[in-house]
């Protein structure tokens, strides 16, 4: 009946609003151009190959430290205490403060926002779950939540992709294993034309081998990937961002790597008078090359007949050094500060207002990433009810915020604005007996009573009162 009603509905805004439909889209959108034998299958969008191969060096460090932070945050589940039946959803739940609410409503992923100001005051922290045993503890049988987790961030990094097969329990009819799937050896299969859906499943293996591709449909695989303004089916990885100056520096180095090889001797122009033509030119030039080139024949004398001339351009070791404008590029595209890579005396504050930049604007909005992912894509496979009722959300990554939190209470409950219970709920504690009156700590006037000007210049904290 609502497959029925929902068809009326689309037909009936058709004619309310003549244009376009969906499918439209979806073939206006798709590619379909097959370059690995397998049909139906959408084009390369980048060789992403190449890209994981690319792991290496700066690379290797700004990925994986980037990975290995937002893999050490912890993710939390959050859900209301009742259902909208009433029935109770917090078995093994702690209470969640104020402040956290408040950060979750303004500062998370935009499912986490809404459903935190959906839940409000009524929202619990679940320390128990099937879905908190899949994240944190053992996705599957080769990795623990943390290899995982770092692994996923790795491919975000690299690739602009990461892809999960979720293995489901028939039984119990929800997810127990996530496997993770190499980018490289994934491929997007468009939906057939006609069909009105963009993605009609994904191929997995190594394509040199087609007997070895396995097909999955959509709802086996979780895909998360980075926003690409060239490709609909593929993300954009930091790794393709960077390629123009990681070529540039994959050149230099090669080129360094030859004048090392060759005891560093960067090649010379040789001149020899009395050379009839061009064999003898060549056979001059052989017996140069076998005596002095390479590393071994560093440091070797030539002795040549006749009047010689040679030109021999001068580098010095300086000259094949870092290049710090291409570290600083890289860095840059990975959000990664140069200070963390180069050993360099920054300073202790210019080291920790770096860290807050890097944590801020690169660290919290790849967790952001992950989080929406994880509800859009995992929560739902726990139920209809859990989904309705439920999110997940990562820690804050700046662990400052939980400082700077509880020195504005303290400061509060010292100006009377708060109850030391009110700043205790706040921070999800529970309240303590005769706390709940608000304490002030106030200058006492001249003429005020002799016990009170003794408790003041003792810094006592004294009830508010008021003096004529």
């Amino acid at each position: 009946m609502s497959t029925m009603l929902q068809s009326l509905r689309q037909k009936l805004a058709n004619v309310l609003s003549p244009g376009h439909s969906d499918a439209q889209w979806v073939d206006a959108s798709i590619q379909r151009y097959d370059t690995s034998g397998i049909d139906r299958s959408a084009y390369w969008a980048f060789d992403y190959r190449l890209c994981m191969e690319a792991n290496s060096s700066w690379v290797y460090r700004c990925a994986m430290g980037n990975a290995q932070r937002a893999a050490s945050i912890p993710i939390k589940l959050y859900v209301r205490d009742k259902s909208a039946a009433g029935k109770s959803l917090a078995w093994g739940s702690k209470k969640v403060g104020k402040q956290t609410i408040k950060r979750l409503q303004t500062k998370g992923s935009a499912i986490v926002r809404s459903k935190a100001y959906d839940m409000d005051d009524g929202m619990v922290e679940l320390t128990e779950h099937p879905i908190l045993d899949l994240l944190s503890k053992s996705p599957n049988d080769w990795y623990n939540g943390y290899e995982m987790m770092t692994w996923a961030f790795l491919c975000l990094e690299l690739a602009g992709n990461a892809y999960f097969y979720k293995q489901r329990n028939q039984a119990l009819n929800r997810i127990v294993g996530l496997y993770p799937m190499l980018p490289q050896w994934v491929l997007v299969k468009p939906g057939s034309e006609g069909s009105g859906k963009l993605i009609d499943g994904y191929a997995y293996g190594q394509f040199t081998a087609r007997k070895r591709v396995t097909d999955y449909t959509t709802d086996e695989v979780m895909h998360c990937r980075y926003p690409n303004p060239k490709n609909l089916y593929y993300g954009m990885g930091k790794v393709e961002a960077a390629w123009d100056i990681l070529g540039l520096t994959k050149s230099q180095r090669v080129a360094y790597r030859a004048i090392f090889d060759n005891g560093f001797n960067p090649g010379a122009i040789v001149g020899i008078e009395g050379l009839q033509n061009d064999d003898q030119a060549r056979q001059a030039e052989g017996r140069i090359n076998s005596i002095l080139r390479g590393v071994r024949n560093a440091g070797k004398v030539l002795v040549l007949g006749g009047k010689t001339h040679m030109m021999q351009p001068t580098i010095s070791p300086k000259d094949i050094s870092t290049n710090e404008s291409a570290l600083e590029e890289i860095a840059a595209v990975f959000g990664y500060p140069v200070t963390m890579l180069l050993a360099k005396d920054q300073g202790k504050a210019n080291a920790e207002s770096g860290e807050t930049t890097w944590l801020k604007h690169t660290i919290d909005p790849m967790l952001r990433t992950m989080e929406q992912w994880l509800n859009q894509q995992l929560l739902p496979e726990f139920g209809d009810e859990v989904a309705q009722n439920a999110c997940l959300a990562f820690n804050s990554p700046v662990e400052a915020d939980d400082y700077r939190e509880e020195e504005s209470l303290t400061k509060m409950v010292q100006a009377g604005i708060l109850t030391t219970n009110e700043a205790r709920n706040t921070l999800g504690k529970e309240s303590i007996e005769g706390q709940d009156e608000l304490r002030i700590s106030t200058p006492t006037p001249a003429d005020a009573p002799a016990n009170d000007k003794k408790d003041a210049e003792k810094g006592c904290s004294v009830r508010l009162r008021s003096y004529p």
